[in-house]
């Protein structure tokens, strides 16, 4: 499997930490207005909008017998108003929290919370759906207020998610998620969207696009062939697999193709490789190779330093008063510096953003090319496909590269580079490769491997593609047709069977 540093690694942990199995932003809305600190106390007024909505929280959730304490406060950010209920004075955990509309007084939403420890329901999963289905009629009506249950989505899970059904097609935008807990008590309802969460029934002017636009599926299906790319890749056994790959995403609905902002970006780079080898025998030379590399000098401000002995490498390490985190490894014997990081936890304004995507590519290139060996000339730059590419949060631009055999991406061979799109510096460098002999004696046979449309076949048997309408973030007024298919499955080449990572 691919390398990631451990940094991303911590952050994904800690943003998925409280709200699973629900989606990130599912969960934002009820999670961030809680925290606000725009919030006042609501008034008279505002609790006689909320007295329909609580009447129904109350009829809908019987576990709110035992939350007999409330608080209610005015959200000016969400524009909503929440109302924690809690089993005694002075203990905030557990607790139920419900979100209503400031303006009508609607009930949104709500959020059970037991503990700290995050989500784990033992409800077996079909049950959970009749559990989700009959709350949706209790909620909405016999119609369900126009949702339908995906079928898809809740394969093997106790979050139910429910889509807006427009000419018979799901949309994307408009989401409904369930959670039920091991008792069968639905105990969170929280809206999605996908890329841009839209409540139809408030906007009501959307654009949807004609049905008979969209090719048939079985077209579809035969063209997704093309997107089942080859890689090499390990098992947990440390086995190297060949696999195919299927390309996740939106495909347009009339032309077969995947969208743009769903656009593989893997490509083929030329690499000037000059194969230095460059040390750090000390603290002190450690901190100068990773000042001058990524403008973050650790001995300007006060810090706290280790030199963790980790295998065959040193990692010297700093954390300063200000939150910034730098990390360079060398190996033991010889002091060669292997890889570089510094993790910087103040966010950065959009507005501040310098470069653009192919001037980072160019800075990730030229500074890899320093210190890879100078025999490779070439690597594949894995695309949208395999890893997110840019950090908002903090502007910076993620790049990974693998040797190629074959035509094939070693996924056990990348190298990484992190660009700051505010300093044009690379703020982590990985220019790690295998032996180059040994890892080619290792790899299976491309000439016995089933061919991309078998792959495809297998894959979407289990996966296939379904129709939806759906709206990407820029878009206002229009939904289009697309095709999807979210399996996190892929193909084993030589033995055409499914496989995930980790369940061999």
């Amino acid at each position: 499997m691919k390398k990631i540093p451990q940094s991303m690694i911590v952050l994904l942990a800690a943003s998925l930490a409280v709200t699973a199995p629900l989606s990130a932003s599912a969960a934002s809305v009820l999670a961030a207005a809680t925290q606000e600190s725009s919030v006042a106390k609501a008034d008279t007024k505002s609790m006689d909008k909320i007295k329909k909505g609580l009447e129904k929280a109350n009829r809908l959730l019987p576990y709110l017998k035992d939350y007999p304490i409330m608080e209610v406060e005015l959200s000016e950010k969400s524009q909503l108003i929440i109302v924690n209920k809690y089993q005694s004075e002075g203990n905030k955990i557990p607790k139920v929290t419900l979100s209503f509309d400031q303006e009508t007084g609607e009930l949104l939403g709500f959020l059970q919370v037991k503990g700290t420890k995050g989500f784990d329901s033992t409800y077996p999963p079909e049950k959970a759906k009749e559990v989700a289905i009959a709350f949706m009629k209790e909620w909405y009506g016999e119609g369900l207020g126009g949702y339908q249950v995906n079928e898809i989505a809740n394969e093997g899970k106790t979050s139910v998610t429910f889509h807006k059904t427009v000419n018979g097609i799901p949309f994307r935008n408009d989401a409904v998620i369930l959670r039920v807990n091991s008792e069968g008590h639905v105990d969170a309802k929280a809206t999605d969207g996908h890329r841009k969460s839209v409540v139809l029934s408030k906007q009501p002017n959307i654009e949807f696009g004609d049905p008979k636009e969209a090719l048939p599926k079985e077209q579809v299906e035969k063209m997704f062939a093309s997107y089942m790319n080859p890689v090499y890749a390990r098992d947990v056994n440390g086995q190297v697999k060949l696999l195919y790959r299927p390309k996740l995403g939106e495909i347009d609905a009339r032309t077969g193709a995947f969208r743009e902002s769903d656009a593989s970006q893997s490509q083929i780079v030329k690499f000037q490789s000059k194969g230095q080898q460059p040390t750090a025998k000390t603290k002190e030379e450690a901190a100068a190779f990773l000042a001058a590399k990524t403008g973050y000098d650790m001995t300007k401000e006060r810090a706290v330093f280790q030199e963790i002995s980790e295998g065959k490498e040193i990692n010297y390490l700093w954390q300063t008063d200000s939150g910034i985190i730098g990390s360079l490894y060398v190996d033991k014997q010889t002091k060669k510096i292997t890889r570089y990081q510094v993790l910087d936890s103040k966010q950065k304004s959009e507005s501040e953003k310098k470069l653009s995507p192919e001037q980072a590519l160019q800075v990730a290139v030229t500074e890899l090319s320093e210190y890879l060996p100078a025999n490779i000339t070439e690597m594949m730059r894995l695309g949208a496909e395999h890893y997110a590419q840019y950090d908002h949060d903090r502007q910076q631009y993620h790049f990974q590269f693998s040797l190629i055999h074959g035509g094939i991406p070693v996924e056990d061979s990348m190298v990484m580079a992190d660009v700051d799109a505010v300093t044009g510096k690379a703020v982590l460098l990985d220019w790690r490769v295998p032996d180059f002999g040994t890892l080619n004696a290792s790899l299976p046979d491309p000439k016995k491997a089933i061919s991309q449309e078998e792959a495809a076949k297998i894959y979407l048997q289990k996966h296939p593609l379904k129709l939806y309408y759906s709206m990407d973030e820029d878009s206002e007024k229009t939904a289009s047709l697309v095709y999807v298919t979210t399996g996190e499955n892929e193909v084993d080449a030589l033995t055409g069977e499914l496989y995930r990572y980790g369940q061999e």
